[in-house]
């Protein structure tokens, strides 16, 4: 793969190095959300009791790592689909299995990838829509079964 999955020439063009650090920031903050939610409660009623349940804030929590985790494979998604197109013409006569095909249509039906620096904000925003609408995830199972 060429570095950062930039287009050539390389040079002005940056590549996809940058949206490599919004994942990574996501993963660490829903590292920091998977910290039991029970290990911060604060004593109550004059001390009697020491045990406020944390259940809300843990339910709030998991939401919101699922929420990172959509944006998380969206992404890797849009890098993948990046990848198969750079390579596309060293694959030869290695084909994507029925599955990775169907992703990969519905990712160029969204994008149209090419070689200049462009801005990613949207492409992002396309891929992580298919993770968030199960629209990715019908299209596969239409065409492998169920997963």
């Amino acid at each position: 793969m060429p570095l950062a999955l930039a287009g050539e020439p390389i040079g002005l063009n940056y590549g996809y190095n940058i949206i490599c650090c919004s994942t990574s920031a996501l993963a660490s903050e829903n590292k920091t959300l998977a910290f039991p939610s029970v290990c911060d409660t604060i004593p109550t009623k004059a001390n009697q009791e020491d045990h406020v349940s944390m259940a809300p804030w843990a339910a709030r929590k998991a939401k919101l790592v699922i929420k990172n985790l959509e944006k998380i494979l969206g992404i890797e998604l849009l890098l993948a689909s990046r990848g198969i197109w750079i390579t596309q013409d060293q694959l030869g006569e290695f084909k994507l299995g029925k599955g990775t095909s169907i992703a990969y249509e519905k990712v160029n039906e969204l994008i149209k990838f090419q070689n200049e620096d462009i801005y990613m904000g949207n492409q992002s925003k396309a891929t992580i829509g298919l993770i968030e609408s199960d629209e990715l995830l019908n299209a596969v199972e239409a065409a492998v079964g169920e997963l």
